[in-house]
């Protein structure tokens, strides 16, 4: 992390700043040509609240197209290094959780697929930021960080009846589908860590429900 970032998240994290200057902040180092800048969710549904939404779907703000043209100058140099994956691991974390919040806030599930269009085309492919493609090892990691993103998506509990149908037809098309066509293994694969993680979380639910048992005996 640069140091501007760093001092920005200090005085942040010491509530010497509030959300609104720490984003206004972060978003002049992007249009400037700050490489690396962090996102969050939160920062995210902000910029999407404020903008118009068009026939062909949201008419980027001049914060969200920094957030778009910032995330692509490492691609476009190309500079991307190894030991930027938990920069980029934190982008790919905030866009789907943004991805989330997005329908489980609408009241207009149209403009909720709009926003989410718009997330899904800034969600980095962990095969196009591989930084050693020709490495096995490296290679195997990205397809798999491919698997857990889709899955990250798969899991999606809060919102209504028709938020989660809505949801859900929305992530068919623009997801499962052409990751079924272009890469079935992958998608395969995704539904196999999926599976895994519904019993461990069943599990972990059962745990606590136990010990909570035990605990009022």
């Amino acid at each position: 992390m640069g140091f501007g970032i760093s001092v920005l998240a200090t005085l942040h994290a010491g509530k010497q700043i509030n959300d609104s200057a720490y984003w206004r902040a972060r978003h002049k180092l992007r249009a400037a040509g700050y490489y690396a800048v962090p996102l969050e969710a939160a920062e995210l549904a902000s910029y999407l609240a404020a903008a118009p939404l068009a026939a062909d779907g949201i008419r980027e703000t001049p914060e969200l197209k920094a957030i778009r043209e910032n995330l692509r100058l490492p691609q476009i140099n190309p500079v991307f290094v190894t030991a930027e994956v938990p920069w980029l691991n934190g982008i790919r974390y905030a866009v789907c959780t943004a991805i989330r919040d997005a329908w489980t806030t609408a009241t207009d599930f149209d403009q909720a697929a709009a926003k989410a269009n718009w997330l899904l085309s800034l969600l980095p492919n962990p095969l196009e930021w591989c930084a050693e493609p020709e490495n096995d090892g490296v290679w195997a990691a990205a397809r798999q960080q491919l698997e857990v993103q889709v899955g990250m998506l798969l899991v999606f509990v809060g919102g209504s009846m028709e938020c989660r149908q809505r949801y859900f037809s929305w992530l068919q098309e623009a997801v499962i589908e052409p990751l079924q066509d272009k890469s079935p293994e992958i998608w395969d694969a995704t539904m196999e860590f999926f599976k895994n993680y519904t019993v461990r979380l069943t599990e972990v639910e059962d745990e606590e429900e136990q010990g909570s048992t035990l605990s009022a005996v």
